[in-house]
Formats: C-alpha cells, sequence, structure tokens
C-alpha cells in the first residue's frame, strides 16, 4: 500500500477515502466532508482513486485551488478524474509547483497539449498499474483456497461501488 511506504520513510502522511480506514501511522480521514482538510494540508497530492459516477471529475478547478499553495500533484489513477483544463492552468500560474501524470483525460495525450512542454511536469505512458505476476498469481491461489474452505474471497469487485 502505497500511504503506508510513504509513511516508512517518514514523512506525515494523510489517507483519504470514500469509506473509514485504519493504517497503522497515517492519519486517515473519509467522506467528501473531510477531503478540503486533506487537500489543505498535503504538500503532496498522490490520486489513486477508482473511476466512479461520484468520482469522476472529482478533482475539478475549485478542488484543485483548495491544495496548499506550492503542492505537487500525482495522478496515478484515471484522467476522468481530473479537470486536466484546470489543472494545466493552475501549473502555469505556480499555484501548483509541479505534477506526475500517469493518465489523461484522453489518451494518448495529444501532441500539441501544453502538458509535454512543462518542465515541472513528468508524464510517464500509463505504467503506475502494472500487475506483477508472482503477486497476482498469490492473490488468485489464496482465494482459490478460500473458496474451497467455504470461506468468502478477497477483494471482491462490488459492481454497487464500481470497483
Amino acid at each position: 500500500m502505497a500511504a503506508t511506504e510513504v509513511q516508512r520513510q517518514g514523512f506525515r502522511t494523510l489517507g483519504w477515502s470514500r469509506s473509514q480506514r485504519l493504517i497503522e501511522g497515517v492519519e486517515c480521514f473519509c467522506g467528501m466532508g473531510t477531503l478540503d482538510t486533506v487537500l489543505g494540508q498535503a504538500d503532496i497530492v498522490v490520486l489513486m482513486l477508482p473511476l466512479t459516477p461520484p468520482t469522476k471529475g472529482l478533482f475539478d478547478r475549485a478542488q484543485l485551488e483548495r491544495l496548499r499553495p506550492g503542492a505537487a500533484f500525482v495522478n496515478v489513477a484515471r484522467g476522468a478524474l481530473v479537470d486536466q483544463a484546470a489543472l494545466t492552468a493552475l501549473l502555469q500560474s505556480g499555484h501548483i509547483v509541479s505534477a506526475t501524470l500517469d493518465v489523461f483525460e484522453r489518451e494518448p495525450l495529444p501532441s500539441d497539449d501544453p502538458l509535454w512542454g512543462m518542465p515541472q511536469v513528468l508524464i510517464t505512458p500509463h505504467l503506475a498499474s502494472v500487475a506483477i505476476p508472482s503477486s497476482s498469481a498469490r492473490q488468485i491461489a489464496a482465494n482459490i483456497l478460500r473458496v474451497a474452505e467455504g470461506e468468502e474471497p478477497r477483494d471482491v469487485v462490488d459492481p454497487g461501488r464500481g470497483y
């Protein structure tokens, strides 16, 4: 889990999710009412949310402006979570000082998009979520054993939530 690794490296780590989480060493917040609190304290925001109807466009201009001035922004989730034009404008103004972007509203990112020419933007080729076969195989095998023993598998997709 990314938050655990960041915390392990000595960073004060805040986490935000739709539902309550308890992660040792991570200050966890949940629900839309707490997102502003988290954004206002963060020096670096790493976006790792699923794309669902409630999260589509969640990071619009107003939400991005809630980041403290000088913050960095990382999106390794889905491009449709972020208003890309607003993010670009806030990078150009210096409100957001840097971004690492693995996903975009339109993929591939058009060659004439201004993000390509911004030295404070690192663009990666949509590789943040590459499955590692050995760990995937272990997870699948463990779930097969759980089902064989009459237990529910772990990490089941909930169609109602969209992930």
